[in-house]
């Protein structure tokens, strides 16, 4: 998916993203080999992680588990302003999702099309 694109889809949720947290999260996620492209696959997947089971709809008897940080970003660092500007954005999100509840991101590029609900 396009940056544009991305940006775009995020804008119309409303969450309230700064320039500089919508920066942070398009080079998180940028495409690998594609500089104007975002992994909206993975983008996709680590949220449904968050909120749920991934892809609960095809074993909808899996019991949900809690959701943990993977190990991995435990040695992950980042600069400090970049750290600063993440958790200011993740804040923002989790504030939006606990004030007005978003119904479902609905991972619509596996189809052929984006479509964000909030």
């Amino acid at each position: 998916m396009r940056k544009t694109q991305f940006r775009r889809a995020l804008d119309l949720c409303n969450l309230g993203l700064q320039d500089s947290e919508m920066c942070r999260l398009e080079d998180h996620y940028q495409s690998v080999g594609h500089p104007d492209f975002v992994d909206y696959l993975r983008f996709s997947d680590d949220m449904e992680a968050i909120f749920a089971e991934p892809h609960l709809e095809r074993a909808p008897e899996l019991q949900p588990r809690l959701f943990r940080i993977p190990d991995e970003t435990q040695t992950n660092e980042i600069v400090q302003d970049k750290q600063h500007v993440l958790d200011n954005c993740l804040r923002r999100i989790a504030k939006r999702v606990r004030r007005l509840p978003i119904d479902t991101f609905i991972d619509g590029a596996r189809h052929g099309a984006i479509l964000l609900t909030v």
